[in-house]
């Protein structure tokens, strides 16, 4: 899963704002005045020009072969949203649904609303479940770590539960705030899901495995470990020490390891 580059003024690559995919984006300054055409880029840029009123810059995607224009620094058209961008750890075939409702919020809440309840489906899937079922799905993430607080709220905005609303059917309602909310849950999801198991993974794998055995363990804890050959393993963890018991023999870590 590669991750979405925000657009930034004069940056060579990032995910277009119109069409969400990952492009090489061809940069020029507009200017007011008499000039010429050049015949050998993609389209008509106004060269040699002598005036220049307003800092206006345009951004074109050779992906989309679209334009976006740029006050100064700032990103003007498509309109400029006050929704937060993806995250930075969103796939990409999912950052270009959530794109797209960003971009139509300021004209279509309830457009907005549909197309991030689709993105939030296509995450799902994006993240290993099959998204037939995004209430089953959403409750396996809350045991592999997501906050039962994003679950409720998913709950409350229609997302899961009993009778959630398909991300096809457009609210009769303009319900600005909770289509907001819908976006910061979005996020949420990733950073849990994504962003922190990666950190914790790196941290971990950073750790002295030595020091990992001699840390204070949970109470106790069982779990099967892979078989070899015939014989089966299981591991007994403890405050005092491990153990690992065997169809064969039963004995501590220092014993078998």
């Amino acid at each position: 899963m590669s991750k979405f580059v925000v657009p930034s003024y004069k940056s060579d690559n990032f995910h277009c704002p119109i069409c969400g995919v990952y492009s090489h984006q061809d940069w020029r300054d507009l200017y007011v005045g008499s000039g010429y055409a050049d015949d050998n880029l993609p389209f008509q840029w106004r060269t040699n020009l002598s005036y220049r009123p307003y800092p206006l810059t345009v951004s074109y995607c050779e992906h989309c072969k679209c334009f976006s224009l740029w006050a100064g620094d700032k990103l003007i058209i498509p309109s400029a949203s006050t929704l937060p961008h993806p995250h930075v750890e969103t796939p990409t075939k999912v950052s270009k649904t959530y794109l797209e409702a960003m971009n139509v919020y300021p004209s279509s809440v309830r457009a907005a609303d549909a197309l991030i309840r689709i993105a939030l489906q296509e995450l799902v899937t994006e993240l290993g479940d099959q998204g037939n079922n995004i209430t089953e799905d959403v409750a396996r993430f809350v045991e592999d770590g997501l906050p039962a607080q994003l679950q409720q709220a998913l709950e409350y905005l229609g997302v899961i539960g009993d009778c959630p609303v398909e991300p096809e059917v457009i609210h009769t309602e303009d319900k600005r705030d909770e289509t907001t909310a819908l976006f910061e849950i979005f996020n949420l999801i990733v950073e849990y899901m994504i962003t922190k198991k990666k950190q914790m993974k790196t941290l971990y794998n950073k750790l002295p495995k030595k020091e990992l055995l001699s840390k204070e363990l949970p109470e106790q804890d069982l779990f099967q470990a892979e078989e070899s050959g015939n014989e089966e393993l299981t591991i007994v963890v403890s405050n005092e020490k491990i153990e690992i018991e065997s169809n064969k023999q039963v004995g501590t870590v220092d014993q078998l390891v």
